[in-house]
């Protein structure tokens, strides 16, 4: 089988079967549970997507793509004109970029507070429109997460109720990282709340649209009641930036521990910040020992720094963590949660799971806002939004 992570980009033909598998997919969750495919909605999150990594998708069938930056949308908006898709906003967005997406979004999916939504209907209102928008539930009550909680939206949706230049039609939510079953409880609350929404009555709302469920989620989604869905790299590849490594390729028997160790330099830490806790294999390591105290024995060999100073933070840490099955994943975004950043060496698993947790590292960086940087063929740099990683320009790619 060929190994996809050595890939920088999905072929044109990959992609466009990427597409259609989606499609397909969707369609079986959909009769599974009981419903017409053509209720859902599939919208390609095309966020760091080039035109021509998109163009692909969109020639296979692909009528929706969602971008959750600003300046990305703005920069992209007339490659969707040209090519007759319906372009969404499905990110953050702040209240003094909305001028980039109002009048130009089929929906903005991301309406999480009072003020960006009266910035939204002001916008409209000088334009002599009426824009489309869901509200942003944060479902699981996470702190790091945007929206507004379940409880809330009763109040937001009346104090929205007057502006005319606003309409409000269903809801949207990124769930919780976690097991399908975990999954599937946070999109059936969601289910739970759109129905009762449905009751309420406000001149400029609807309960026409229940937007969840990513690349690692979606057969649940559907299965749950989602009517449109954001995927992103089930169709395009994950996404991740390209850190410079032609200073770090050596020798094969110091390979690890070299990239880590210079890998570490490159972006601020200290040859003696790093601390293995397992023993090295003779040769492999030219950093000092770790104390017999501080190691611990774990079958995932996880890899931690102590505190270290950062540029602009006070104190942080790095792992290096090495995941043995796709169930070690969610220690992975636990660390990403809790902003952290993670440098997970996949390495020694078999393709298929690598490749599967990549895919699953790239939705919930999406989520949260994240980086996905990527070191070598096989080990990954999973970055919170609080992390900057700075280096030439040239070995970063959009």
């Amino acid at each position: 089988m060929e190994d996809k992570l050595l890939n920088e980009e999905p072929a044109a033909a990959q992609t466009a079967e990427n597409y259609l598998r989606v499609c397909d997919e969707i369609a079986e969750a959909a009769y599974k549970a009981g419903r017409d495919p053509s209720e859902i909605r599939l919208v390609g999150a095309t966020k760091f997507k080039t035109c021509a990594e998109i163009l692909p998708a969109l020639k296979a069938g692909l009528a929706e793509v969602g971008e959750n930056r600003a300046q990305e949308f703005r920069d992209k908006f007339d490659f969707f004109t040209a090519q007759g898709v319906r372009p969404h906003f499905i990110g953050a967005l702040q209240t003094n970029k909305a001028k980039y997406v109002v009048g130009k979004a089929e929906l903005i999916q991301s309406v999480d507070r009072l003020a960006l939504a009266e910035e939204i209907n002001r916008l409209a209102q000088k334009a002599g429109l009426v824009q489309p928008v869901l509200i942003e539930i944060n479902i699981g009550g996470e702190e790091q997460k945007s929206g507004i909680l379940p409880g809330e939206l009763p109040e937001l949706l009346k104090l929205v109720s007057d502006m005319r230049n606003l309409s409000v039609k269903g809801l949207m939510c990124v769930p919780p990282a976690g097991n399908e079953d975990e999954t599937r409880y946070f999109f059936a609350k969601m289910r739970e709340l759109f129905l009762a929404a449905g009751e309420f009555s406000f001149p400029n709302f609807a309960a026409e649209q229940l937007s969840m469920g990513m690349s690692g989620d979606y057969k649940a989604a559907v299965a749950e009641g989602a009517t449109m869905l954001r995927i992103g790299s089930a169709i395009f590849g994950a996404q991740f930036l390209q850190v410079p490594t032609e200073n770090i390729l050596l020798e094969e028997s110091y390979r690890m521990a070299k990239i880590l160790n210079k890998f570490m330099e490159y972006i601020g830490f200290g040859k003696d910040d790093v601390e293995y806790d397992e023993e090295p294999e003779d040769g492999l390591r030219e950093t000092e020992t770790v104390p017999e105290e501080r190691k611990k024995s774990t079958e995932r060999r996880v890899l931690s720094t102590g505190n270290v100073s950062l540029p602009g933070v006070n104190c942080g840490k790095m792992i290096v963590y090495r995941p043995v099955s796709y169930e070690d994943t969610q220690n992975i975004i636990d660390n990403l949660k809790g902003r952290k950043p993670v440098i997970v060496n996949m390495e020694q698993i078999e393709v298929e799971t690598a490749q599967r947790i990549l895919d699953f590292m790239s939705g919930a960086c999406y989520a949260v806002d994240g980086r996905l940087y990527k070191v070598s063929a096989r080990i990954f740099l999973v970055a919170p939004a609080n992390y900057d990683i700075i280096g030439s320009s040239d070995g970063f790619r959009e």
